[in-house]
């Protein structure tokens, strides 16, 4: 064996590193402008109505809406009789193009959830779901695939509701 191959073979036998940043990142194109969508997430009961019926998530305590400084404390089961609590606080907000919310306690080492909006032609808009989260060790692919699974239901949600509007605004004289 090279001593190049060697070393190859060394880098990927090493133990995986347990404290990594990962990235999930989901668009969606909707029918409806930035201000448009980014309004109806302003809107009282956004957060419930965006929670899919199967991830047990009890709202605890939320204070605001989404500018900066609210925040949500909430009651999540992870798995089987397994919950934890977590708080997470909006930290930026830019009416019509974005907001974030951050953990600050929970069971991730760090969660950052960036919202951001763009207008498009056509007065379409598309909605980015930017997350970088540090997970427990050896549970990133788990969070990820309840994520991608959460954020299809997510954007159907928000597609369905968009078009809703879209309808409702191209009737109107």
């Amino acid at each position: 064996m090279s001593l190049a191959r060697f070393f190859r073979v060394a880098e990927l036998l090493k133990a995986p590193k347990l404290d990594v940043m990962t990235v999930y990142r989901k668009s969606i194109i909707l029918p409806v402008t930035a201000d448009q969508v980014f309004a109806w997430h302003e809107a009282p009961g956004a957060f419930t109505n965006l929670t899919p019926p199967w991830e047990k998530v009890e709202v605890i305590e939320q204070q605001g809406g989404i500018a900066v400084g609210a925040f949500v404390r909430v009651k999540i089961n992870i798995l089987g009789p397994v919950s934890v609590t977590a708080k997470y606080k909006h930290t930026a907000y830019e009416k019509g193009h974005l907001f974030v919310d951050e953990q600050e306690a929970g069971p991730f080492k760090s969660w950052r959830h960036e919202h951001r909006f763009r207008n498009l032609a056509n007065n379409r808009c598309e909605l980015e779901d930017y997350i970088e989260f540090q997970a427990p060790p050896l549970s990133g692919w788990f969070v990820k695939m309840r994520l991608e699974k959460m954020f299809e239901y997510r954007h159907a949600v928000t597609l369905q509701a968009m078009e809703e509007i879209s309808c409702a605004v191209s009737i109107e004289p």
